[in-house]
C-alpha cells in the first residue's frame, strides 16, 4: 500500500521502519528512496509528516536533508494548534543531537528541555540532559541533572560528571583550548586523553606542593576539569580513563 498511488507518507515511513526492524537493509533503502521521491518535494506537509520525511532521509543515509527536515518539522509543529507530542519531542531530541555534534550545547539543552516538557512521560535520557548542561556551561543545572540519573549504566559516570561541574563552577568555567592555545575541538581523542593525564599530574602537583600557589592551583584545576568535561562530551567514560590513569581521586575528592 505504501508504494501505491494512494499510499501516504506515513505508510512509507512505517514500511521503511518495518524493514529496519527486520534488518532488510536493501529493502529499507529502496522503501526510503521511494518515499523521498514521492514526498520529498511536497510543500504542504504537516509537522508530523516532515518528521517522518526526516526519518526517511536518515534511513537513506542523507544526514544533511534529514537534519533539515527535522528542523522544519519543529518549526511546523510549533505553529500547529495540537501537534503530536511524541513526534514533536522526538524531532526536538533528534535536532538536539545535531546541535551536540556542532558543539552548540546551549541550543541542544534548550531543545531537550522543551522535549521533556512536551512529552514528560518519555523524557530524553537524564544523563544526556546533564551532559548538554555541562557543555553549555550551566554548571548548577548540570549538577542537578547528574544527581537525577538513576540508570545503572550511567549512574556512576554521572557522579563524576557532577564533580566536574562543581569544579568548573568553582574555577570560572570550561576552557576551550590548552594553555598553548590549541583548541580542544581540533584535538583527537588520543590527544585529549594524553593531555588529560598530563593535566592531572600538573593539578596534583600544584595541590600537593608544600606551599600551594592558589593561582597555579586554580589554573591547573581549570585545565584538568575542562579536559575532563571535553572527554565526557565526546561520549567517553571519565571513570574508566581516570581509574586507568590513577587520577580518579583528584576528581572524586
Amino acid at each position: 500500500h505504501a508504494q501505491s498511488a494512494t499510499g501516504t507518507l506515513e505508510d512509507s515511513y512505517y514500511l521503511t521502519a518495518l524493514y529496519v526492524q527486520l534488518q532488510r537493509a536493501s529493502d529499507m533503502q529502496s522503501a526510503a528512496r521511494a518515499g523521498i521521491e514521492k514526498f520529498g518535494k511536497r510543500t504542504d506537509l504537516t509537522g508530523a509528516d516532515l518528521f517522518r520525511l526526516g526519518r526517511l532521509y536518515q534511513f537513506a543515509g542523507n544526514a544533511g536533508l534529514s537534519a533539515s527536515s527535522y528542523r522544519k518539522a519543529i518549526e511546523a509543529m510549533a505553529a500547529e494548534k495540537d501537534p503530536n507530542p511524541i513526534l514533536y519531542a522526538l524531532a526536538l531530541t533528534t535536532d538536539a543531537g545535531t546541535d551536540i555534534q556542532a558543539r552548540q550545547y546551549g541550543d541542544a539543552a534548550r531543545k531537550l528541555e522543551q522535549a521533556e516538557t512536551i512529552n514528560p512521560k518519555a523524557p530524553p535520557p537524564a544523563f544526556q540532559m546533564a551532559l548538554v548542561e555541562l557543555g553549555a556551561g550551566r554548571y548548577a543545572e548540570a549538577r542537578e541533572r547528574f544527581a537525577r540519573v538513576r540508570d545503572e549504566a550511567t549512574a556512576t559516570e554521572a557522579q563524576y560528571g557532577a564533580d566536574v561541574a562543581a569544579h568548573l563552577q568553582k574555577c570560572g568555567g570550561k576552557l576551550e583550548a590548552l594553555p598553548d592555545g590549541k583548541p580542544f575541538q581540533e584535538m583527537s581523542n588520543d590527544e585529549v586523553q594524553n593531555s588529560l593525564g598530563a593535566a592531572a599530574t600538573a593539578y596534583g602537583e600544584a595541590k600537593g606542593a608544600t606551599s600551594p600557589d592558589p593561582a597555579k592551583v586554580q589554573q591547573t584545576e581549570a585545565v584538568f576539569f575542562s579536559l575532563a568535561a571535553e572527554w565526557m562530551l565526546r561520549g567517553n567514560s571519565l571513570r574508566e580513563v581516570s581509574l586507568s590513569g590513577n587520577y580518579a581521586p583528584l576528581i572524586r575528592q
